[in-house]
């Protein structure tokens, strides 16, 4: 495994963890950014999409768990004073997951035939 395939698996993995940690925070501490909800679950999710596909280099596993991941975050946040779970939190992640692996998937296959 090159070195660049570790540091974006160990940067995709962080990633991955920080979406939990953001979505777990109890609600007087959450950190307040610019734009709606929907768009901050869209960009974390399609950023760590990115990050898993071309780490991995395949694009339905790291998108199917994302999905799922999304589902059981925002379901966990019952459980986090201040937060609620959204339906609209959980699609707007999972599309963001969408987009993130498309773009990935077409980056990574552009390399590939170019080379």
């Amino acid at each position: 495994m090159t070195m660049l395939r570790l540091f974006l698996r160990a940067t995709s993995y962080a990633a991955t963890a920080m979406i939990a940690v953001l979505a777990l925070l109890p609600g007087r501490l959450n950190v307040d950014v610019t734009g709606t909800a929907e768009v901050k679950h869209a960009t974390a999710y399609a950023g760590t999409a990115f990050l898993l596909v071309v780490a991995h280099q395949r694009w339905v596993a790291p998108t199917l768990f994302l999905f799922i991941y999304a589902a059981v975050l925002e379901y966990a946040q019952h459980w986090s004073p201040g937060r609620h779970p959204l339906v609209a939190h959980f699609l707007a992640s999972s599309m963001g997951a969408v987009v993130g692996a498309g773009i990935a998937w077409t980056v990574l296959s552009t390399r590939w035939v170019r080379s």
